[in-house]
């Protein structure tokens, strides 16, 4: 093996990225996740790497998962109006006695305001993602002042390690 497991659901990888984008952005779908490429630590013999693929895999809305060994991250993409959420698929990952890190998202859902008067997404799933700027691309986080509350964005960012949300996601990009 070369340090890539792959299990395929569906049409290739990118025809399904751009096809969930094309969703997100046309239609009233329910806020959902839709990309996630999240880092792995301690992953170090291909069958435990299969274990984690494998129930990724096999949680509901889960459209293709692809685990690299040698990278020691899982890239997933997601059915259209799906409600899994970052903690099952960061749970998944320590059932499997690895950690979940940092983790790269695109996540479409529903603009509010938290306590504190912070923009947060909102998924149909009920997990919160509080955005704050990205250091290496703030216009993208300005570029939700055009976005109002109770809209729908489409962002792409990061989210740090942590056991549960709701989770702080530095925006990265808006779609």
């Amino acid at each position: 093996m070369n340090g890539i497991a792959t299990i395929r659901f569906g049409a290739a990888r990118a025809a399904v990225t751009a096809g969930l984008l094309s969703l997100a952005l046309n239609a009233p779908a329910e806020a959902e996740l839709l990309e996630l490429d999240q880092t792995i630590y301690g992953m170090d013999c291909a069958p435990c790497a299969i274990g984690v693929e494998r129930r990724i895999a096999g949680l509901d809305g889960v459209s293709e998962v692809t685990l690299s060994l040698n990278k020691g991250n899982a890239v997933a993409t997601f059915e259209r109006d799906n409600r899994i959420t970052l903690e099952q698929i960061r749970e998944a990952i320590r059932r499997n006695a690895f950690n979940p890190r940092e983790a790269r998202i695109t996540v479409g859902a529903e603009i509010a305001l938290d306590d504190d008067g912070r923009r947060v997404l909102v998924t149909g799933a009920g997990e919160r993602f509080v955005l704050k700027p990205d250091d290496a691309a703030p216009e993208a986080f300005k570029q939700l002042d055009a976005v109002g509350v109770g809209e729908r964005a489409v962002v792409t960012g990061s989210v740090p390690a942590g056991k549960e949300g709701p989770w702080t996601l530095a925006v990265a990009e808006l779609h």
